[in-house]
């Protein structure tokens, strides 16, 4: 999956619209204009990126 860490939250909802085949296999994240092979660091940068933005979000707010 090609993320971009500004919208890493817009980007983790898009997982919603993957096909469950997709959804079978491993999670690989690519953060787009950067190099880097996701050995499980970059998944876990992604959650943490989403995680935070989500705290920091309207949703979470109520604005």
């Amino acid at each position: 999956m090609e993320v971009r860490r500004g919208s890493a939250l817009k980007d983790a909802l898009g997982l919603v619209r993957i096909s469950q085949g997709d959804l079978a296999s491993p999670l690989r994240i690519r953060f787009i204009g950067e190099e880097g092979v996701d050995m499980g660091c970059l998944r876990r940068e992604f959650r943490s990126l989403v995680v935070h933005q989500l705290t920091h979000s309207s949703l979470v707010k109520g604005r």
